[in-house]
């Protein structure tokens, strides 16, 4: 079975790991933190920005791979 190791542009990277790999028909993304693709952190103090730019990294690695990716909702719900 091909391994496509993808370092998306969208995300941030390091050299330790790859965060898109594709292995067959199976994608694993792996790695995402609230960073965007400067690097930058995103959302210090607020969860739910933190998980919104995870989301989106995930989202962005996938798209890599198949094309447009669509989250299932719109909105996320974080317990208190």
């Amino acid at each position: 079975m091909p391994i496509t190791r993808i370092r998306p542009a969208e995300l941030s990277s390091t050299p330790l790991f790859t965060p898109v790999v594709k292995a067959g028909g199976t994608v694993y993304v792996a790695g995402q933190v609230a960073r965007n693709a400067a690097g930058e952190s995103v959302g210090a103090g607020d969860i739910e920005q933190q998980a919104e730019q995870v989301f989106q990294n995930y989202s962005d690695g996938a798209e890599r791979c198949w094309g447009r990716f669509r989250r299932p909702g719109a909105h996320y719900h974080l317990p208190d």
